[in-house]
């Protein structure tokens, strides 16, 4: 085996030759000078005739000396060196390796922008929040990563998803969820969570934040490590991205820390997006497929949005309208004044229709067809830019049922009105309502006279006020009266026989509102039968007189024979 002499012993050796140099020149010229022969008795004369060789022969060793510290000295130059070179290859190693975690890092940011611009395709958060934290956990190498959300009233959070690396089935993955802390059992972790966007635990068995998972959390799971970041939507935290390490204790250095926020940040943007683009797809389902018409406009009255039933109600489609001004959808005799209405509006904040809900105006089909409006305007703010909606319902066959509805009331009114037959008709309270032609023909007493009077305490003789009331109570209670007779005293106090029918009034709801009274003067009926009955009685009696005078005359020819 070949030997590797150290710097020293070669310095030392090169001392050494160079010093026996000196005592063989010394010599060799001595001998030279002197005429004498090289052998041990001439170099044993020459010492002796000069002292000073022994003093040259001390050159190896000298020199040798010399050379020896001065290979001391290069040795630990070389050293010096050799522990710069690897402390500079230290620092290149780490700063590859750093490198490398940043292009990690930097590819998954990049995953996580993916997911979150493929949002509008998923139809369940949970799903986008499984992705980011697989990316998380194998962009920083972590065991362990979860999201938290607080409840209602922050004083405990609940793991929504905790992903976990599977050592046994590398591609096969493990979530969880459901797992809860609260303020009452880990006051110190929650109160750094109100002060801090960030928990940086190196050491999480001993940092005073989270020592209190130690027992029952830490140790149980081989959690060395934590870092928990804030997820924070519209201003507040709402939960937090916690990162647990397991197996030797590890420090968590800063570009961790900055991916870890800005995959949180990421996470809070997906989060505010999710809730925007459902809220628009409701939106949008609600506008698509509301019956009435919804048209959203700035304060120029120019279109900014055009629903399905207003394209149906007014024959336009929504690339026609949007863009253009409100006025095409208005008649000239409405739309001449359209334009100063906003303008007053703009100037003085005053309008006549906004907030007012169903008022009724006039549109225009794109046919030109004017038809009946009923619209509800109102104002809002979009970014400090002021706009106005209007919700539109075409009320053309409102309308024609409305007139339909009239005609039929003016019919009925008429056809009572004008009946052959005294009718009235009593409010709840007893109160009159009704009163046809027939009613006041025979009482005496016009319409206006009676209206909203008591008709019992008013029209009805003292000794029918109980009997009548008990009538027109029972009606009200839903039982009907047919053939009541009772006696009617007139305006010129003339005495009337009715017979009275009372049947319950109803609303379109079936509640009972009043009474439906109609009768039928039998004043002559009853003048009738009482002639007729005075008729048979005289004739009765004037058959018993007959019969008895008859009887008086046989007894009297019995007599008169005798």
């Amino acid at each position: 085996m070949k030997m590797q002499l150290s710097i020293v012993n070669k310095y030392t050796l090169s001392g050494i030759a160079l010093g026996l140099a000196f005592p063989l020149v010394a010599w060799s010229l001595e001998i030279f000078l002197s005429g004498l022969t090289l052998s041990p008795a001439t170099l044993v004369l020459i010492h002796q005739n000069n002292s000073i060789h022994y003093i040259v022969n001390t050159a190896p060793v000298v020199l040798g000396a010399v050379f020896y510290f001065l290979g001391r000295a290069n040795q630990r130059t070389l050293n010096r060196n050799d522990f710069s070179s690897l402390i500079q290859l230290s620092l290149v190693k780490k700063e590859q390796k750093r490198l490398s975690d940043l292009i990690r890092l930097r590819v998954a940011t990049n995953k996580i922008q993916k997911v979150s611009e493929n949002i509008e395709n998923v139809q369940k958060i949970e799903t986008i929040e499984k992705n980011i934290l697989k990316i998380v956990s194998h962009a920083l190498k972590v065991e362990r990563v979860s999201i938290w959300y607080y409840k209602d009233d922050k004083n405990s959070i609940v793991a929504k998803v905790l992903y976990k690396q599977n050592s046994v089935a590398k591609y096969e993955d493990i979530y969880e969820s459901g797992m809860t802390f609260s303020y009452k059992d880990y006051p110190d972790y929650f109160s750094a969570l109100t002060k801090e966007t960030t928990i940086v635990a190196d050491d999480a068995i001993s940092d005073i934040r989270t020592r209190e998972f130690k027992d029952n959390y830490l140790k149980p799971l081989g959690i060395s490590s934590k870092l928990d970041v804030a997820i924070r939507l519209h201003n507040k935290s709402i939960g937090i991205i916690c990162l647990e390490h397991t197996g030797e204790m590890r420090q968590w250095d800063l570009y961790e820390q900055d991916f870890a926020t800005s995959a949180s940040s990421s996470l809070a943007l997906i989060l505010e997006t999710y809730e925007r683009v459902k809220s628009e797809t409701r939106l949008n389902t609600i506008l698509s497929t509301m019956v009435d018409g919804l048209i959203t406009m700035d304060d120029m009255g120019t279109v900014e949005s055009f629903n399905p039933s207003s394209e149906t109600i007014f024959g336009y489609s929504a690339k026609e309208v949007i863009g253009q001004n409100i006025k095409m959808l208005i008649p000239p005799h409405f739309s001449d004044n359209h334009d100063q209405y906003l303008k007053n509006y703009r100037d003085t904040g005053e309008i006549k229709i906004l907030g007012k809900t169903g008022r009724e105006v006039e549109g225009k089909k794109k046919c030109g067809m004017v038809f009946p409006l009923a619209v509800s305007i109102s104002e809002m703010h979009i970014g400090g830019v002021r706009k106005f909606s209007s919700v539109i319902r075409d009320i053309t066959e409102v309308k024609l049922a409305q007139a339909e509805t009239k005609r039929i009331a003016d019919e009925l009114t008429q056809l009572v009105d004008t009946a052959n037959a005294p009718i009235f008709g009593i409010d709840s309270s007893g109160f009159v309502n009704e009163w046809n032609q027939m009613a006041a023909q025979i009482t005496g007493y016009e319409k206006a006279e009676v209206l909203g009077k008591d008709l019992v305490a008013e029209f009805i003789t003292d000794e029918h006020k109980e009997p009548v009331k008990e009538v027109l109570d029972n009606a009200l209670r839903g039982e009907d009266t047919a053939n009541y007779e009772f006696p009617l005293f007139t305006k010129d106090e003339r005495r009337l026989d009715v017979l009275l029918n009372a049947t319950t009034r109803r609303d379109v709801d079936g509640n009972i509102i009043g009474v439906i009274g109609v009768g039928q003067d039998i004043t002559a009926l009853r003048d009738k039968e009482s002639a007729l009955y005075q008729s048979q009685k005289m004739e009765a009696v004037g058959q018993l007189t007959g019969g008895i005078a008859h009887d008086f005359n046989n007894l009297l020819s019995v007599i008169s024979g005798n």
